[in-house]
Order: structure tokens, then C-alpha cells, then sequence
């Protein structure tokens, strides 16, 4: 591991899933009973590396609340962007007050729930 005080991570989740052409954005759609967001995460969660997980959402987003994270500690609502790149910078913003120039921030896309913990070690080492 880098000698980093701490880890966070934000998570992009702005996206109506326009391409993808469903009836609610694809972060919601559900895999086991759970979706596709909170699959991702718990991934994260699971490795118990990131200090705070900094999710970024539309202001109309109207599924978040159901989350099983919406109210988790460890996980934080940031708004979301007109495009992916806003919504890093809207975590980021979240984070400045918060963490410290030599910690790490990763960024994983809201959905991609297949992510490893282990793999999440193999790139943070």
C-alpha cells in the first residue's frame, strides 16, 4: 500500500442511462435483488480502505433514497454534472474540506459492481 494517510473514492452515479434506453437510469437497474449502485458500493466498502465513498447524483434523482447506503456513515451525496467529468469534480469539491494533500482519491464508475476488493488492493500497492 502507498504510505497515504487516507483513501476516498468517488463514485460518478449522474447518468440517466439515455443510451441504454430503460425506464430509469442504469445505477438503479437491479442484480440480485440489489442494484447495481449498491453492488458497487459494497465493493468498495468491502475492501475497508476508503475513508469516506462520495457519490455523485443528478438533483433529480429520485432512487438514491431507496439506496440501502442513503444513510451509511461512510458514504456521502455530492451533486451530480451535465457530464461525468462534473460530477469527479463535484466529489472532489466534497472532499477538499476534508482530506488531505497527500491522500488518495480513486474513481470508479457507478456502474461497474464487478470491481474486486482485491483488485482494488493490486492498484492501490
Amino acid at each position: 500500500m502507498q504510505s497515504a494517510d487516507k483513501y476516498w473514492a468517488v463514485i460518478p452515479a449522474a447518468g440517466v442511462g439515455q443510451r441504454m434506453q430503460a425506464n430509469q437510469p442504469k445505477q438503479y437497474l437491479k442484480i440480485q435483488g440489489r442494484t447495481v449502485l449498491d453492488w458497487t458500493i459494497f465493493r468498495l466498502l468491502e475492501t475497508q480502505l476508503f475513508t469516506t465513498i462520495v457519490v455523485s447524483l443528478s438533483s433529480e434523482d429520485a432512487y438514491w433514497s431507496e439506496s440501502e447506503y442513503a444513510s451509511h456513515p461512510d458514504v456521502i451525496r455530492a451533486p451530480g454534472g451535465a457530464e461525468r467529468s462534473d460530477s469527479v469534480r463535484q466529489g472532489l469539491a466534497q472532499l477538499l474540506p476534508i482530506a488531505a494533500s497527500n491522500d488518495w482519491v480513486l474513481v470508479h464508475d457507478a456502474a461497474r459492481p464487478c470491481v474486486a476488493s482485491g483488485d482494488i488492493r493490486k492498484l492501490i500497492s
